[in-house]
């Protein structure tokens, strides 16, 4: 290959890392993106089949807190009417917004709860976080996943919380 060739190839590739890299920086100093569009279920339902006795639980995920360098969300079920169902399960995960990929990934470990209100039952997920004014925003929210059994019904839902922006990693 001749040497001017090897200079054009090796511009033309250092053009191509530089725009690569100009929208990776653009990207990392955005403020995180709303929730993406989900379809949360917050009500649980169950009930035997044909009986008209069922139980309605509503799913709870909190905004994120931020304390101690340690960012934190609880989730979990609450006000089950008219009375508790036989079994239940929650799992409380909290999730980041990472700018640089555009996309949400968990953060924390799921806190899980399998015990059935009243009174209110809670999973808590958190991860460290050190904050820093040299990163971007970050987004932080909580998904609560639960399921609720009685008789010989069960349903699942989800539910999301608002998001907590702050910058750390």
């Amino acid at each position: 290959m001749n040497d001017r060739r090897r200079t054009l190839l090796g511009g033309t590739a250092a053009a191509i890392a530089a725009i690569a890299l100009a929208g990776t920086t653009s990207l990392a100093s955005a403020s995180p993106a709303p929730s993406p569009p989900s379809k949360p279920k917050p009500h649980l339902t169950a009930g035997p089949s044909g009986a008209k006795d069922v139980v309605t639980c509503k799913l709870i995920a909190q905004k994120p807190n931020y304390s101690g360098g340690v960012v934190t969300g609880v989730g979990g079920i609450d006000n089950c009417v008219p009375h508790a169902p036989n079994a239940c399960t929650t799992e409380a995960e909290l999730w980041i917004w990472m700018p640089g990929p555009q996309q949400w990934s968990p953060a924390g470990a799921p806190g899980r709860n399998t015990s059935c209100p009243p009174p209110r039952r809670t999973a808590r997920s958190s991860q460290k976080c050190h904050a820093s004014s040299n990163y971007p925003k970050y987004g932080y929210k909580i998904i609560t996943t639960g399921t609720i059994v009685y008789g010989s019904s069960h349903d699942s839902g989800n539910a999301q919380s608002s998001i907590l922006y702050l910058k750390c990693v």
